[in-house]
């Protein structure tokens, strides 16, 4: 997707209640020094509904997207700009004309890069979250106003371990 004079990355798309789709990725281009998450409503037909840029000074990447049951969004990715420079899970949850609700920086304090790959929601409307580092793969869960109930890593030696997708049993 161009918006000149950027370029527009989907990581995830997904298809809506309405029938429509939203999707979210990042922006970067030649005149931009970072990346910024983008997120798109499309409606059924493709056309655009709304945009929205969220970031800040340096490198912010939208992940995976969810429509909530409450008609919202859940996205996931990382974010460079409210952290360390290494980069930590980001979770922000955005009304249904894109508006934040509210975001989150998790980090552990680890010396190494983390980010949010996979999302769920769950029966009681929390939300959980799958993550990794370079060593070791985190499972996240959330209430539905972004408060941590509980994490949990696990971590195999010699493998690298990346959550790209995530199911609720």
């Amino acid at each position: 997707y161009a918006f000149f004079p950027y370029y527009i990355s989907f990581v995830s798309i997904k298809e809506t209640r309405d029938k429509g789709f939203i999707c979210s990725g990042f922006k970067s281009g030649n005149h931009c020094t970072t990346e910024d998450i983008v997120v798109c409503k499309m409606d059924s037909a493709g056309f655009l509904q709304w945009s929205h840029i969220y970031g800040g000074y340096d490198r912010d990447d939208g992940g995976e997207i969810l429509e909530l049951m409450d008609g919202s969004f859940l996205l996931t990715g990382i974010c460079e700009s409210f952290s360390s420079s290494l980069g930590r899970v980001l979770v922000m949850k955005i009304d249904s004309i894109g508006s934040i609700a509210w975001s989150k920086v998790i980090c552990d304090n680890t010396a190494q890069q983390q980010s949010g790959f996979a999302l769920k929601q769950d029966i009681n409307g929390n939300m959980v979250i799958g993550g990794s580092d370079s060593t070791s793969l985190f499972i996240i869960s959330l209430d539905m106003n972004g408060n941590l109930m509980w994490n949990k890593v696990i971590s195999i030696p010699g493998f690298t371990l990346i959550p790209w997708a995530l199911d609720l049993t």
